[in-house]
C-alpha cells in the first residue's frame, strides 16, 4: 500500500474472486479444469492447497462483496483499492476461443464490481497472455471498452515469457493508453521442488517476479517503452534485494543484453513494486 499526497492510502494489490465465471469454465471444459487442478496439486502440495483454501474461505466475502470490501478498507484505513482478478482466473491453458471469452467476462465483472463504488475502487482487467496475438484486443476491451485503469498479467504463460517479441504490440499499446500493467504471478515453473512447506507461495511468488522483471529489463522492453506504467506485486520479488548481481551482468554484457541503460530502472519515477509491510519496503530500497 502507498500514501500519495492528496489521494490518501491506496492499496494496489486487491483481488476479485468470480465464482460464476469459474463455474462456467468448469461446465464448458471439465477435463481441462481438472488437469489444471492436478497441476496445482503437484506444484503446491496438498498441505499448501488446504492452507490456501482455508484462507480464501475466511476471506470470501471480502473477495466477492463490495460492501464487505469497503468495510474492510474502512477498518484498515484504506482510501482506495485497485481491484484485479484473482490470478486463478488467468486460465493460462485455455484455447483461443475460451481465453477470449474468459478475459472478456472477467473484464466485465471487474468493471461491474468497481462501478458500485467508483470513488474508492479502481479496476484492472486481464489479457490472455498465452495467446500474444489476442492481448491488444483484450487490453482495448479492458481500458476503452470497460473503462478500467489497466490489466493484470502473470509472469509467464506456457512458452510466452514477458520478453517475447510477440508481446511487443501489447507493451506499445499499454504505453500509448497509459494503462497500468500489474504483474502478479500465478504458479511457479519450479513445480514439485516447491510442493511442501508452502514454498510455492513464499519462494515461488518472489522467484517468478524476479525472473519476469529481469526478462523485461534485459530484453530492453522498458527502454523501448519508457512510458510504460508497470507495477509488480510482492516487492518485485528477489530482484530489488539482489540488484547488484543484475547490475554486474549488465556491465559485463552477459548473454544478449540489449537494454541501453541500467540505472533509470532502479529509482523509477513510476512505482515498480507493491509491498505489504514497511520493513519489506526498507529491504527493497537497499
Amino acid at each position: 500500500m502507498s500514501a500519495v499526497a492528496g489521494h490518501g492510502v491506496t492499496d494496489v494489490h486487491a483481488h476479485l474472486l468470480m465464482p460464476a465465471l469459474h463455474a462456467e469454465v468448469e461446465r464448458r471444459v471439465p477435463d481441462e479444469v481438472q488437469a489444471a487442478a492436478d497441476l496445482e496439486l503437484r506444484r503446491n502440495g496438498l498441505a499448501s492447497l488446504q492452507a490456501s483454501g482455508r484462507m480464501i474461505g475466511e476471506r470470501f466475502p471480502r473477495l466477492t462483496s463490495v460492501e464487505a470490501r469497503l468495510a474492510a478498507m474502512d477498518a484498515q484505513g484504506v482510501d482506495r483499492q485497485w481491484v484485479s482478478p484473482s490470478p486463478n482466473h488467468f486460465y493460462p491453458w485455455a484455447n483461443e476461443g475460451l481465453a477470449t471469452w474468459t478475459t472478456g467476462e472477467a473484464n466485465r465483472l471487474i468493471a461491474e464490481h468497481v462501478a458500485a463504488a467508483p470513488d474508492r475502487l479502481v479496476g484492472l482487467g486481464t489479457v490472455p497472455l498465452q495467446h500474444p496475438h489476442l492481448v491488444v484486443d483484450a487490453l482495448d476491451d479492458a481500458v476503452l471498452g470497460r473503462g478500467l485503469a489497466g490489466v493484470e498479467i502473470s509472469s509467464f504463460a506456457g512458452d510466452v515469457e514477458l520478453s517475447d517479441d510477440r508481446l511487443e504490440p501489447f507493451w506499445a499499446r499499454a504505453a500509448e493508453l497509459r494503462a497500468v500493467v500489474f504483474l502478479h504471478p500465478f504458479g511457479c515453473s519450479l513445480d514439485e521442488r516447491l510442493d511442501r512447506f508452502y514454498l510455492s507461495n513464499t519462494v515461488g511468488q518472489p522467484t517468478e517476479n524476479a525472473v519476469a522483471l529481469s526478462h523485461l529489463i534485459f530484453a530492453g522492453v522498458l527502454d523501448r517503452h519508457p512510458g510504460l506504467r508497470l507495477v509488480a506485486a510482492h516487492g518485485g520479488g528477489y530482484l530489488p534485494t539482489a540488484i547488484g548481481r543484475s547490475d554486474r551482468a549488465w556491465k559485463v554484457g552477459v548473454g544478449s543484453v540489449v537494454m541501453k541503460n541500467w540505472e533509470p530502472f532502479v529509482p523509477s519515477g513510476w512505482p515498480v513494486i507493491a509491498l505489504r509491510r514497511r520493513p519489506a519496503l526498507a529491504m527493497a530500497s537497499l
